[in-house]
């Protein structure tokens, strides 16, 4: 027992220890993360000590002078206060010394004070006399002007009654005339001088009569004057009485009897002696203004003298100054001048001469007011410099004049201000700092480029306003139909092509509303579309409203011919017919519709709309048997696809009837249903509204004249202006008729828009529509002249390289911070010192040929930091080609040198590091001078990387002669060039080797060159260039012998005189193998060729070649710049983005000491200062308030992660609520979105991985949508942004080829290294939404899960056979593109649909063939996404055609595999987890199975769609997808 009670008692101790132990172990605990806690907190106060002390100093030094002149300033004023007190001293001792004898205080005091008092009273007194006599000065004042204007009223009646006087006389002699006329008539003729006796009375009368009229109305006019004047005068004397001082000693009343002058008549004669008061007024008026007449004569005198003698000593230039709008033209001197001088110049004169528009600009000194070009820069940190030293004014030295002009001091700190919070450093503070001479050399030539580009945009301006205005040629206006071009996107109707899905049978597709609609709109659909014109005029039709939708009823034939509305008739330029639709609430509501019938439209042929394709329109008659021709039209087929017989071979001449559905707002409570055509033109569309709807637009605005109003896409700032443009030219409506959905459109007043919107509106849709001869000529000279331009500053090189003997050297200094235990350890060598020595190795290349022999310096015993001081001579400069670059190689030896005068690397010679330097300069110079390069410690030479390693201390310094040679290369002779010609046409190769010569071309692009197949094409390069010059300038350039100058003379002629290449495939030569400028420059000269739309898609390709310019300054730069700013879309909003995220993912990749080039980050940044300054003052506002959004909301999304869950949601509310952003700002992810505010209670933070933030923003538009966004920090969605840009680029390609697979993408913003903004699909759902709204799990093994879902949200048979149309089209795109590209992670969470039955992907985290896998399985082995539960919505009646859809479509993308191949080529160097090396792309070239043809690779893809139904993984993926996501 005792024992028992031992344990137990031992037990409860060992618990209370272990206990006590716990305790004190997790009291341990906290305290260390107490302590860690105050570490991490003394940390960061350290820090921000630090900083605080660094900014201390910075301000010291800054205001150190201040401060200087402060102290000087109070030692003077110290001495200053020390005189004075010694001499208030010295004065107390003489009153001291006066005031000996004692006196009475109270006595004195007191008649101090009453002398004191009286002082005070005689001080009042003066006061309010002194505030008398101004009143009476003023009171004075007003009279004599008063008599003034009374005196010059009666100065124009006198002249009134004079002029009457003279033309009274004047008058008389006349009638005294006729008098003495009407006495010398005949008696015959009594009648005749009766007659004119009348007309002389008459017109007597008249004339006494107007001048009568005209006496009394002036008389009146004056009167009336004169008593206007007299009640001023009254009033201003009660505001007088009642604000005049009264004083105690003065009789007011009596006062004011003197100085009133009593209210007489205008014709009072005023006394003699304000008779001379007055005349003395003027007089000395007349001096004052003489005098400052004098003083301006002076002035300018001044002036002039200044010029003239300015003009003596030097040469003057002659310079346009622009001040608000108005040209100056004044002289400066190189010479003399300096910026300061130039603007205290041009500041005085303006001051003489425009005065006016100083003021308007608030500039009342010098100090105040700023020089800048067309492009702003400005000059203020250039002050004191000469301008023979400021590169813009030696540019325009040779011109016959330039433009500079004058703003506001205000307005440069604000664009800096502006800049600085774009580029989040101090721009003006930074540009000052920077000392790079590339970078100056870039900035000096951008200012010219961007003046040029200024230039060249009001020239296309003026010529697109010629073009489209009224008196222009219909062929030359903005009216012309937009080409199909792959990069123009065309109208397609699902059933447009021959590649087209069978037509539905038995119904019509219904118009459904805006995917952002609010509303229910599966209550409004028509079961007849519209008819044809041709239709019309053969029969007569009548189109009424009724419950059920617009009912055609044909009254000469008793079938119900309807007409599928999406199917285009080929050919057709008859009228459009419109049939109207009365939805007076914006539910689309069908209670109290109004029937209305009317004729179809057509515009008159001789109205303004003449120069558009509808005034042209044709009459076709209709075949009799159109309808029996036609595929049956009744209900009782419910086949979905089933062929089309063929259509009456007369409407094959018939253009498309393709419509879209209009929905007006006409206010907020009248809506306007009806249908138009695509290509109707924006002036028949406001022709068409208002013959239609005058007489609800009149009743509710009181407006009739069209002029005054403006149309609108609802919730967009896209406002439809231009009247040639047709509707199909814009986007937006093109993409929203191809999905059959309603265009909402807003009728607003013109006064209530900004006219600048409205102009930007006019210019962004002529010029996506102009396609004129003249134009298009006139932009591609333009281009042509900016981009051919000398690019370098030194017109005439001092040494030219063609005619030099000189030979290249260089001379190898040592290394610095090489130590050799560090170096034994870290490439993890070992060797003996004693026995081992070290060399450098120098040796030119360029395309990986050796140019001339290797240059070898004397070998040294190996110790730390060598030194070798070794001069090394290499070849000619004749036969050094533009592009190339010195390998220095740094070697250590083991083992006995071998002999012989040619040394050849054996075994024991051991590469330690490398390093590739530029031969020639950004100027095309040799690239001379001292430099010290960090090496690259590893033994594989990267030929391409130009680059130093700036994360290694090992460094090489070396020094190139200094030769003043400038590359220059000799252009082949003209008997060269026979010859060449001659040897070309004897050059017959057999036909097996042709074969074989275009099989290797032929090859794809990821296939490596053979040095005997690379001899082969060169050797057949003629044939290259005449027959396959698209397929074999890559190859070509890669086959040339650069060690060869004769080879490489002939190569640049073949260059320069190349057939023009396909733009697209001319992308290639921009990749990081093609660095040759000349290669470069044939790429983006073909590049031109190409429509902004298509540079717009490429953007990010072009932006990523940009790394791969052997300088900052290039032709790729310059093109880029002038489209972006020359082009009237969104280009500008896009290239701003991506080229702010590559900035912030190089910063990010520098601050985490990652491999990083700082030159790349360099250009960068250049180009985004460079576009910021050459931008319209409205973008660059945009785009700050774009820039100030996203900073506010990125740091709401980092501080929402340290935030504990149950506090996110009340936090997020009061940051939303409390943030201060602009109430006028457009979206990062929808540039034609306008934002009001961010309303909190739509916003939510969403529970995932990286805690997402879902935005809702307010439409500027009050009847326009919210716009919904998902901001992310913590992912890299430029991965996303790719795979989009992918999906999009490949669906142009489907419509071009006659597809329309109704793929839906959304916008993706990555707007840095791991952030960025998503835009929302409205109207759409997940797949795990459906499947768990329907059971969860189990769902997810259903097969008729997404069928009810489809079902439930469109409940009539019409509108649920137009959403499977839609998904069978949608899901067949989905699987090409999700196959080719190698999506992975493609769960149910990831895969979404709409309402209306379009299928689409989101999240593309995973791509490339890199999919999902657990525990080393994949987790996605199925080719693709199309599970059982897919094919049940696609049903057994259609599944051949979906079959044959996606073979059609894969096919189309395999006939441009290079396109995409060269595209993700491009793309390696964004450094993307899956896609950083060129192997990352090999997934993508098996994908697309070149070898196969396109009837095998459409088995194959038959073929994988079985192998995804018949695989199970998808569905497993599912379930356990919503099983570990139940909510």
């Amino acid at each position: 027992m005792e024992k028992n009670n031992a344990l137990a008692k031992s037990k409860e101790t060992d618990a209370k220890i272990l206990k006590l132990y716990n305790v004190v172990k997790i009291d341990k605990l906290k305290r260390k993360q107490e302590f860690e806690a105050c570490t991490n907190q003394f940390s960061k106060n350290l820090s921000t000590i630090r900083n605080l002390e660094k900014e201390i100093l910075k301000e010291e030094n800054l205001y150190s002078d201040e401060i200087e002149n402060c102290k000087k300033e109070i030692n003077l004023e110290n001495e200053i206060f020390i005189n004075r007190q010694k001499e208030f001293i010295e004065i107390n001792k003489v009153n001291i010394n006066i005031n000996t004898t004692p006196i009475n205080n109270t006595l004195q005091i007191r008649k101090l004070r009453e002398l004191h008092n009286n002082c005070l009273i005689l001080e009042n007194n003066i006061n309010e006399i002194s505030s008398i006599n101004n009143s009476k000065i003023n009171h004075l004042n007003d009279l004599i002007k008063s008599v003034e204007l009374k005196i010059e009223n009666h100065n124009k009646i006198f002249e009134e009654k004079e002029r009457l006087r003279k033309n009274k006389l004047d008058l008389d002699l006349l009638l005294d005339d006729l008098e003495k006329s009407k006495n010398s008539i005949s008696n015959s003729n009594i009648l005749n001088s009766i007659h004119i006796s009348n007309l002389t009375s008459s017109l007597e009368n008249s004339i006494k009569l107007l001048k009568e009229d005209e006496y009394d109305s002036l008389s009146k006019k004056l009167k009336d004057d004169d008593e206007n004047q007299l009640k001023k005068e009254n009033e201003e004397k009660e505001k007088r009485k009642i604000t005049l001082p009264k004083a105690p000693s003065f009789d007011m009343n009596n006062l004011h009897k003197k100085i009133v002058v009593p209210t007489t008549p205008a014709n009072v004669v005023p006394e003699n002696d304000f008779n001379k008061k007055l005349l003395e007024f003027k007089l000395k008026k007349q001096q004052i203004k003489q005098e400052e007449e004098n003083k301006q004569n002076k002035l300018k005198q001044q002036h002039d003298e200044n010029i003239q003698k300015q003009t003596e000593n030097s040469i003057q230039y002659p310079i346009n100054v622009f001040i608000n709008g108005k040209l100056h033209q004044l002289l400066y001197s190189l010479e003399l001048d300096t910026i300061s001088s130039l603007l205290s110049k041009i500041f005085d004169y303006l001051q003489l001469n425009d005065y006016t528009n100083l003021k308007k600009l608030n500039i009342s000194t010098i100090e105040e007011m700023s020089l800048k070009t067309s492009s702003n820069f400005y000059f203020s940190n250039k002050t004191k410099q000469y301008l023979k030293y400021v590169p813009f004014f030696i540019d325009q030295k040779q011109k016959q004049t330039f433009d500079i002009y004058v703003v506001p001091k205000k307005e440069e700190e604000e664009f800096y201000n502006k800049i600085s919070v774009i580029l989040n450093k101090d721009f003006e503070t930074s540009v000052k700092n920077d000392d790079k001479e590339e970078s100056t050399n870039f900035r000096n030539r951008m200012v010219k480029f961007l003046d040029i580009v200024n230039i060249h945009k009001l020239q296309l301006d003026n010529e697109a306003t010629f073009i489209s205005s009224p008196n222009s040629s219909p062929t030359n206006s903005c009216t012309n139909s937009p080409t199909n071009s792959f990069g123009q996107l065309p109208y397609f109707s699902p059933q447009t092509s021959a590649n087209k899905l069978p037509t539905l049978i038995g119904y019509n597709r219904p118009p459904s509303t805006s995917l952002n609609s609010s509303t229910n709109s599966f209550g409004d659909f028509y079961l007849g579309s519209p008819p044809s014109a041709s239709i019309l005029s053969s029969s007569p039709v009548t189109i009424q409203n009724n419950y059920y939708g617009n009912k055609i009823t044909n009254s000469n034939s008793s079938s119900s011919g309807s007409l599928h509305k999406s199917t285009l008739l080929k050919n057709s330029t008859s009228s459009i017919p419109i049939s109207i639709q009365n939805n007076n609430n914006i539910n689309d509501s069908n209670n109290g519709l109004n029937s209305e019938s009317f004729s179809s439209y057509s515009p008159s042929s001789n109205s303004w709309k003449a120069c558009s394709p509808s005034s042209n329109m044709r009459k076709f008659e209709t075949n009799a048997n159109f309808f029996s021709s036609s595929p049956s039209l009744s209900n009782s087929s419910g086949s979905l696809f089933t062929k089309q017989k063929s259509i009456n071979s007369n409407l094959n001449t018939l253009y498309s009837l393709a419509q879209c559905t209009i929905r007006l707002f006409i206010t907020e409570n009248i809506i306007k249903t009806f249908y138009c055509n695509v290509t109707t033109t924006i002036g028949e569309l406001q022709d068409i509204i208002f013959r239609k709807f005058s007489k609800i637009i009149e009743n509710e605005t009181k407006i009739m004249d069209p002029s005054k109003f403006v149309i609108k896409i609802r919730g967009l700032e896209i406002y439809l202006v231009n009247s040639g443009s047709q509707l199909c030219s814009i986007d937006f409506i093109n993409t929203k008729s191809r999905r059959q959905k309603k265009i909402d459109l807003l009728l607003l007043e013109r006064n209530s828009v900004d006219e600048s919107e409205l102009q930007a509106s006019m210019e962004t849709t002529c010029h996506s529509t102009l396609s004129s001869s003249q134009y298009i000529s006139l932009n591609e000279s333009l281009e042509k002249s900016i981009l051919l331009e000398d690019e370098d500053l030194v017109t005439t090189p001092q040494i030219s390289s063609n005619n030099t003997n000189k030979n290249f050297k260089i001379r190898i200094g040592g290394l610095k911070n090489f130590d050799i235990d560090e170096i034994r350890s870290s490439l993890n060598l070992n060797f003996k010192t004693a026995e081992t020595k070290i060399y450098t190795r120098a040796q030119i290349y360029q395309g990986g040929y050796k140019i001339g022999n290797t240059m070898i310096t004397n070998k040294i015993p190996i110790q730390n930091n060598p030194s070798w001081l070794h001069w090394l001579e290499g070849v000619s400069f004749k036969e050094i080609p533009s592009n190339a670059i010195i390998t220095l190689m740094i070697y250590i030896k083991t083992k006995k040198e071998r002999t012989g005068s040619n040394y050849d690397i054996s075994d024991s010679d051991l590469l330690l590091g490398w390093v590739n330097f530029h031969i020639w300069d950004y100027k095309n110079k040799i690239n001379s001078g001292f430099n010290s390069l960090k090496l690259w410690l590893n033994n594989t030479i990267d030929y391409s990387n130009l680059h130093q390693n700036y994360l290694d201390n090992v460094a090489l310094t070396f020094e190139i002669e200094s030769s003043g040679i400038q590359f220059s290369p000799e252009p082949l002779s003209n008997e060269r060039i026979e010859q060449l010609e001659q040897y070309y046409q004897q050059q017959v190769p057999d036909t097996s080797i042709l074969q074989t010569v275009n099989q290797i071309l032929d090859r794809d692009r990821l296939c490596d060159l053979k040095p005997d197949e690379a001899q082969l094409i060169w050797k057949y390069r003629n044939h290259c260039k005449m027959n396959k010059p698209t397929t074999s300038i890559s190859k070509l350039t890669l086959s040339v012998p650069w060690n060869n100058p004769e080879a490489v003379q002939e190569f640049y002629w073949l260059v320069n005189n190349w057939p023009s290449l396909d733009p697209i495939d001319s992308l290639e030569l921009l990749s990081s193998q093609f660095l040759d400028r000349e290669v470069r420059k044939l790429a983006i000269l073909n590049l031109r060729r190409m429509s902004d739309s298509e540079i717009d898609m490429y953007l990010p390709q072009l932006i990523q070649a940009l790394k791969h310019e052997p300088h900052h300054y290039s032709i790729l730069s310059k093109f880029l710049i002038r489209r972006v700013l020359l082009n009237k879309q969104n280009m500008s909003h896009k290239f701003f983005w991506q080229i702010k995220a590559e900035i912030l993912v190089l910063e990010e990749a520098n601050n985490n000491n990652n491999k990083i080039y700082p030159e790349w980050l360099e250009r960068y940044q250049l180009l985004l200062e460079t576009f910021l300054r050459g931008t319209s003052n409205n973008k660059l506002n945009d785009i700050y308030k774009q820039y100030e959004f996203y900073s506010k909301i990125k740091s709401v999304a980092l501080e929402i992660k340290t935030i504990a869950s149950s506090k996110r949601r009340d936090y997020l509310n009061s940051t939303l609520s409390t943030l201060e952003i602009s109430n006028d700002f457009k979206t990062p992810s929808n540039p034609e979105f306008r934002g009001k505010s961010i309303i909190p209670s739509g916003c939510k933070v969403k529970e995932s991985k990286t805690l997402p933030l879902f935005l809702s923003i307010e439409n500027y538009d009050p009847l326009g949508d919210n716009h919904y966004i998902l901001f992310k920090a913590g992912d890299d969605l430029r991965q996303d942004q790719l795979t989009i840009q992918m999906i999009n680029i490949m669906d142009r390609m489907w419509l071009n080829s006659g597809l329309d697979l109704q793929t839906i993408t959304y916008q993706c913003i990555a707007s840095g290294p791991m952030e960025g903004m998503i835009e929302i699909v409205g109207d759409s759902k997940t797949i795990a939404d459906i499947q768990k709204q329907a059971g969860g799990i189990t769902a997810a093994l259903s097969e008729t899960a997404i069928s009810d879902w489809l079902k439930q949200e469109n409940p009539s048979e019409l509108e649920y056979n137009s959403a499977v149309e839609n998904f069978i089209r949608s899901t067949a795109a989905c699987s090409v593109y999700s196959y080719i590209l190698g999506l992975g992670d493609r769960h149910n969470d990831n895969i979404m649909i709409t309402r209306s039955g379009h299928l689409f992907h989101i999240d593309f985290g995973r791509f490339l063939g890199n999919v999902q896998t657990f525990k080393g399985f994949k987790r996605e082995r199925a080719p693709f996404v199309f599970p059982a539960s897919f094919a049940y919505v696609v049903g057994d009646e259609h599944f051949k055609s979906f079959e044959d859809l996606c073979a059609k479509a894969y096919n189309v993308i395999r006939r441009k595999a290079n396109v995409f191949l060269n595209l993700f080529l491009m793309m390696v160097s964004t450094g993307l987890p899956e896609l950083n090396k060129i192997s990352d792309i090999y997934y993508l070239r098996d994908a697309l199975a070149l070898e196969l043809t396109e009837e095998l690779a459409a088995q194959k893809f038959k073929q994988m769609i079985q192998e995804s139904i018949a695989s199970k993984s998808t569905d497993l993926n599912f379930m356990v997808h919503i099983a570990f996501n139940p909510n």
